[in-house]
């Protein structure tokens, strides 16, 4: 049952809705690193989670908070540009 005007209900996984959004896009962040091999671990986790865990409709990319590209902002207009029409 959905909360007061919403859609979907916030408290459920979006893994249980039968019905998903075309394209969903998931940014997995960390802090950031100067050094790169840090970075490319986060890299290895998204694609890990894409694979085994997200539905084939979903698309997953890393983000940093800092230090190291893409940021957070960079991920989210990647997706956007990828065609997403809900980014988590």
């Amino acid at each position: 049952q959905p909360m007061d005007g919403l859609d979907f209900d916030p408290r459920v996984s979006p893994h249980a809705y039968e019905a998903a959004p075309a394209s969903v896009g998931i940014i997995i962040v960390d802090h950031g690193s100067k050094v790169a091999a840090a970075n490319e671990r986060l890299e290895r986790l998204c694609e890990g989670y894409a694979t085994t865990r997200a539905p084939k409709h979903w698309i997953v990319r890393p983000a940093h908070m800092e230090l190291a590209s893409p940021s957070i902002g960079e991920a989210f207009d990647a997706l956007v540009e990828a065609g997403c029409s809900t980014i988590v």
